[in-house]
């Protein structure tokens, strides 16, 4: 089957519809952008903790700073829910 190229940010693909009542992301810079595309369309977005062993032994402890920081900034900004991996 050959793959689709979308030619809009997921954000904007998101708000268009129709997707479900929550979106699970995992730590990205999406985090910021989600909630303020689904702002007044009832769709909550949460983020889905990783655990520092998922990373490569080459990630770099920037690369680990970066995506803590980014989804605790979002957290604090857009009160999003916290989802724990299975």
């Amino acid at each position: 089957m050959a793959r689709r190229a979308f030619s809009l940010p997921l954000e904007l693909i998101a708000r268009r519809g129709p997707i479900g009542r929550t979106v699970l992301s995992f730590p990205s810079t999406v985090v910021h952008t989600l909630p303020l595309a689904l702002a007044g369309t009832g769709v909550r977005v949460a983020v889905c903790d990783i655990d520092p062993t998922w990373l490569t032994d080459t990630a770099s402890p920037r690369a680990q700073g970066f995506l803590s920081g980014a989804t605790g900034r979002a957290r604090d900004v857009h009160r999003l829910a916290t989802v724990s991996p299975a």
